[in-house]
């Protein structure tokens, strides 16, 4: 482990601190497709300055990078992104999203870190880098839920401004007597109850993983994420949002379709109108789907998807 001292960076893991904001933004630009979820929670860091920045989260969370290169002062790290080549955030309760860099003794200064804050439980991200991570351990995880990772890239110039795009409530599309439109607060119970739906079916928890907060996930989906359902004969039959948004990437989730009315196109069409809406804003969009859902894959290659690995979600203790 290292930091910054007498103006130098050594390589290593150090504390994210404001020198290194800008840096930051560069490097989840990049490589946020891997871990969205990371570059959602990270992002209020990036590019913040020494004004109003936060040594850590409102949880207890604690950003760390990893940079691998020897740079003159604080000032040239800042304007250089190179030598960033991971990042982390840590949870008070032993778990973490991560990025991690390619070199093993990084791993091992990496559980080194979370170990020094309290025993590490659980991690998410690129299913390559957790792998290593339990290599490194030399234990296999009790739990661990690996993902096929597929990403569409930003186009290089949006059809329209963001500035100008609004997604209202108003029909997106409509085919064979489906509809599809924004969510919105009145959609609330019907998106609970799809979720729930979703979770037993395609989390496949045998405990609901947000059994205690569903109705605040749903709340914070509304908020913060952008979601459309699709309606038959005036209900709501299915519905597909955004999990998490970084700073040019959007990943996908919560794609689900009431068993009565699939084999109808509802889920293509969900997808294809979230995903047009996401690309014409000029976003880069990657979504995971489990390896032996074929019919998605198939969904997903037609709208220009390709793969980009894995993501996972490891359970260690």
């Amino acid at each position: 482990m290292s930091d910054m001292r007498g103006g130098h960076s050594l390589a290593g893991w150090t504390r994210l601190t404001p020198e290194y904001s800008g840096a930051l933004a560069e490097f989840l630009r990049a490589e946020e497709y891997r871990c969205v979820t990371l570059s959602e929670r990270l992002k209020g860091w990036a590019n913040r300055g020494t004004s109003g920045y936060r040594l850590c989260g409102l949880d207890g969370s604690r950003p760390w990078i990893h940079h691998s290169g020897i740079f003159p002062s604080a000032a040239s790290a800042a304007r250089n992104s190179g030598f960033i080549d991971g990042a982390a955030l840590l949870q008070p309760d032993g778990g973490g999203l991560c990025i991690l860099p390619g070199n093993d003794e990084g791993i091992r200064e990496f559980i080194s870190i979370a170990d020094a804050g309290g025993a590490l439980s659980a991690l998410t991200g690129p299913g390559e880098d957790l792998d290593r991570v339990a290599a490194v351990l030399e234990v296999a995880p009790l739990e661990a839920r690996k993902y096929l990772l597929m990403r569409l890239p930003p186009p290089s110039s949006p059809d329209i401004h963001p500035e100008s795009v609004s997604l209202g409530p108003k029909a997106i599309a409509r085919k064979g007597g489906i509809e599809i439109r924004r969510a919105t607060i009145r959609d609330f119970s019907s998106l609970c109850s799809l979720h729930e739906a979703y979770e037993r079916e395609e989390i496949r928890s045998h405990q609901l993983l947000f059994a205690a907060w569903l109705p605040e996930r749903i709340m914070g989906i509304l908020r913060k994420q952008i979601a459309v359902v699709a309606i038959s004969e005036g209900k709501i039959v299915g519905k597909a949002n955004t999990n998490a948004r970084g700073l040019g990437v959007d990943q996908l989730g919560g794609i689900y379709v009431s068993p009565e009315a699939r084999r109808r196109g509802v889920g293509s069409m969900m997808v294809e109108s979230l995903v047009s809406f996401l690309v014409s804003l000029g976003r880069g969009v990657c979504l995971y789907v489990r390896p032996e859902n074929e019919e998605a894959r198939r969904l997903y290659v037609t709208l220009g998807f390709i793969d980009a690995g894995t993501y996972a979600s490891y359970r260690f203790h």
